[in-house]
């Protein structure tokens, strides 16, 4: 069995974590966690695996997914996405300072959430390696049916066309 992606999503409202979570299972994510409250969020990020979380920028009304995003990106080393309903100058410039691997409005649709996680990984990983060039990632995915997996390039023995 080939690795999924794993997704930690805060949101506090509730229509848009159902249609978030929903969208990334239909892609073919598992989603470890989601949490609606920013404490609850960091109560649980030392004890919960995922590869990329997916933020709301205002929770409760304040902008603390932005500092929880900052928390996420260099104390547990993951890339982050903002998700907003808010297009002022003032939050995306926030966000922007927390160095999110993209920022994504809502209402989100499948494919812009597809492209911005698969990027964001491929990103972070590309640049979390410590001055070495790397031309190809170490892993690729495959569709399997409306699904898709992670596979490990170490874990091929043979591919036959």
């Amino acid at each position: 069995m080939q690795p999924s992606i794993s997704v930690l999503v805060i949101e506090d409202e509730l229509i848009w974590a159902t249609q978030l979570n929903l969208s990334l299972e239909r892609l073919g994510f598992v989603v470890t966690g989601s949490f609606d409250a920013i404490d609850t969020a960091i109560a649980a990020l030392p004890k919960t695996e995922f590869d990329i979380a997916l933020l709301d920028i205002s929770i409760d009304g304040k902008n603390t997914g932005i500092e929880l995003g900052k928390i996420i990106r260099t104390v547990y080393n993951k890339p982050i996405i903002f998700i907003t309903g808010s297009l002022d100058k003032h939050t995306t410039d926030e966000a922007l300072m927390a160095q999110p691997s993209a920022y994504l409005t809502k209402p989100v649709n499948d494919t812009s959430l597809f492209v911005a996680v698969q990027q964001a990984l491929q990103n972070y990983s590309n640049n979390t390696v410590a001055n070495i060039e790397i031309n190809e990632p170490d892993y690729f995915f495959v569709k399997t049916g409306n699904r898709y997996k992670k596979i490990l390039w170490k874990e091929i023995v043979c591919l036959c066309a």
